[in-house]
């Protein structure tokens, strides 16, 4: 039974987790099918920026990878997270959240966009403005139209002019513009009337409005024209290729396609024609070589123009890595990043390079050649997979085998199907039935079942007659094929389930756990969590219940310590089992710098990994330490507190921002 069938719906995979339905209710699982956020939401979306959007109860809000509510379902809407900021709407007006639910620009703002460096389009009353990540109003609502900040300025449109603005609000570049396009390469392209040119940041018109049409920066150069013959202007507004083509292509990797009379060539970026217009068709390509074509045939041609290999194939096709598939009277071949013939035209197909070996075909044999152009496999396969890494998969007749990167078939074509190898293992099937071969084609595990899944360092899954065990490197059945469902771990550990329960057994095949647990959770830290009777514990790497069963609810191991619920009350538990921190608190946080934030009724504190309260919970509203030191809010005043509990910034500012490189941001007023 795969863990799929447990769902009603299973979603596609994103950021490495699905989400699931069960019982009209949503949560997520990761690819191996273990809960990380449990089935209790009635709409969610992808995880974006390790945060998903969570409806629960008509309110929104947003889950982690770990499954807590980071942000409570109180919005009517929610956009995704773009720069550590989320947009919500609560009563027809939009704000932002951060991801620790702090409302850093208060909902009052008719519409607003995403942030994009730093800044985030706001409009109220009809006018547009920017708000900054700590909420400040850093360009007034006064424009009718802003456009997203790109290298540190906005156009913004004000009576039907265009103009740029900082982020300190001043206009740099006033409104008087019919046209502008953003910056790039520090130039912004600019119409007045139906001329072009470009501004530079401080709003000087390095180009006039001259030209009938430009094109953005490419490589510190733009394309501009004047009538219908093409040139480049640089930085300065020098026109360092006269307006004399036809057509240009923009500037890749200082050389630029040029077309006059029908026939391409390229210029470089001092206007020279290094490629002199006589192709029919031309491409350039990162690493600088030049594919042309000239009465019907392709060639190349390297950045200085010298013909490296005359225009003699009917076809050229671009692969990965610096490589050509080239055509001649029907053969392929393949051409190196320099030009150079390595595989001759002598193949029917060729395919892409993976780890150095190429498949080729000829008739309908296939085999494999290397990068130097040897062929180290033979074309005698009827059909061949590509390597992975240092074996691939070949078939002869109806059977298959595989081959080593020096060619040798060190399994013999003799099975119906194979799969990829892991760990030094492949499955294989002869028949109905499955097993595996090691890399010198020896059978380590008899054919004999009726599924397998890949092994996972040290084990496999593997099912009989309808029950699953596991299989090891040796092909020793360690466990006997009498569970309903398996997982196997990386270091050796199985969890069983049998009649609904499960348990663990060893990589030797001994039990550890007999099957009593209703649920098991893997989490990326410490061991794994069980429950049993509803309630929550932890078991280690050995399959021992450390933590025993009693919690109502329990979150991942974050600096050694996991956060257990009892009742309504959190408190924290060490990975022996000790229950360090006592459940007493309303909420609590994960440990973060070797504290955590914690809550007692409305008011919070910090304690440390022996349990000790550190901060008195006296304030209310806390965030994570950074550098050493946490804000604190008291009232309607921030400041700043240190580990030993010191507040070394009095409470005293309207807002603060989190110390980076020992300094922070603070607001009075």
């Amino acid at each position: 039974m795969s863990w799929r069938d447990r769902y009603e719906e299973v979603r596609r995979f994103s950021s490495g987790l699905t989400a699931v339905k069960r019982d009209g209710q949503w949560g997520f699982v990761n690819e191996k099918g273990k809960k990380v956020v449990a089935c209790q939401y009635d709409e969610v979306r992808d995880f974006v920026s390790d945060l998903a959007a969570v409806k629960r109860g008509g309110g929104w809000g947003f889950v982690n990878k770990k499954g807590e509510e980071v942000v409570a379902c109180q919005y009517d809407e929610v956009r995704d997270f773009a720069q550590d900021l989320a947009a919500v709407r609560r009563d027809g007006q939009w704000g932002f959240v951060d991801k620790g639910a702090r409302e850093v620009v208060a909902c009052q703002y008719d519409e607003v966009r995403d942030f994009a460096q730093g800044l985030a389009a706001v409009r109220r009353d009809g006018q547009w403005g920017f708000v900054d990540k700590g909420g400040r109003e850093v360009v007034f609502c006064r424009y009718d139209e802003v456009r997203e900040f790109r290298e540190g300025l906005a156009a913004v449109r004000r009576s039907g002019r265009w103009g740029f603005v900082d982020a300190a609000d001043k206009e740099v570049v006033a409104c008087r513009y019919d046209e502008v396009r953003d910056f790039k390469e520090g130039l912004a392209a600019v119409r007045l009337g139906s001329q072009w040119g470009f501004v530079d940041a401080v709003g000087k018109e390095v180009v006039p409005c001259r030209y009938d049409e430009v094109r953005d920066l490419e490589e510190g150069l733009a394309a501009v024209r004047r009538g219908d013959q093409w040139g480049f202007v640089d930085e300065e507004g020098k026109e360092v290729v006269p307006c004399q083509y036809d057509e240009v292509r923009d500037f890749e990797n200082g050389l630029a396609a040029v077309r006059r009379g029908g026939q391409w060539g390229f210029v470089n970026r001092w206007g020279e024609e290094v490629v002199s217009c006589r192709y029919d068709e031309v491409r350039v390509f990162w690493w600088g070589l030049v594919v042309v074509r000239r009465g019907g045939q392709w060639g190349f041609v390297n950045r200085w123009g010298e013909e490296l290999v005359l225009c003699r194939y009917d076809e050229v096709r671009a692969l990965r890595d610096g490589w050509f598939a080239v055509r001649l009277g029907g053969k392929w071949g393949l051409v190196d990043e320099a030009g150079e013939e390595v595989v001759p035209c002598r193949y029917d197909e060729v395919r892409e390079f993976h780890w150095n070996l190429a498949a080729v075909r000829r008739g309908d044999q296939w085999g494999f050649v290397n990068d130097k152009g040897k062929e180290v496999v033979p074309c005698r396969y009827d059909e061949v997979r590509d390597f992975y890494p240092s074996m691939a998969a070949v078939r002869r007749g109806d059977q298959w085998g595989f081959v080593s990167k020096e060619g040798k078939e060190a399994v013999p074509c003799r099975y119906d199907e194979v799969q990829e190898f892991h760990w030094g293992r492949a499955g294989v099937r002869r028949g109905d039935q499955w097993g595996f071969v090691d890399e010198e084609g020896k059978e380590v595990v008899p054919c004999q079942y009726d599924e397998v899944q890949e092994f996972d360092m040290k084990l496999a899954a593997v099912r009989r007659g309808g029950q699953w065990g596991s299989v090891n490197r040796l092909g020793e059945e360690v466990v006997s094929c009498r569970y309903d469902e398996v997982w196997v771990f990386w270091w050796g550990l199985v969890a069983v389930r049998r009649g609904g329960r499960w348990g663990f057994v060893n990589e030797k095949g001994k039990k550890v756990v007999a099957c009593r647990y209703d649920e098991i959770q893997v989490f990326s830290g410490f061991g794994m969590a069980v429950k049993r009777d509803g309630q929550w514990g932890f078991v280690n790497d050995e399959g021992k219940e450390v933590v025993p069963c009693r919690y109502d609810e329990v979150r991942d191991f974050e600096e050694g310590l996991a956060a257990v619920r009892l009742g309504s009350q959190w408190g924290f538990v060490s990975e022996a089992g000790k229950e360090v921190v006592r459940c007493r608190y309303d909420e609590v946080w994960d440990f973060e710098e070797g504290l955590a934030a914690v809550r007692l009724g409305s008011q919070w504190g910090f304690v440390n990994e022996e349990g000790k309260e550190v901060v008195p919970w006296r304030y209310d509203e806390v965030r994570d330490f950074e550098e050493g030191l946490a804000a604190v809010r008291f009232g309607s005043q921030w400041g700043f507190v240190s580990k030993a509990g010191k507040e070394v910034v009095r409470c005293r500012y309207d807002e603060v921002w989190d110390f980076e490189e020992g300094l922070a941001a603070v607001r009075l007023g």
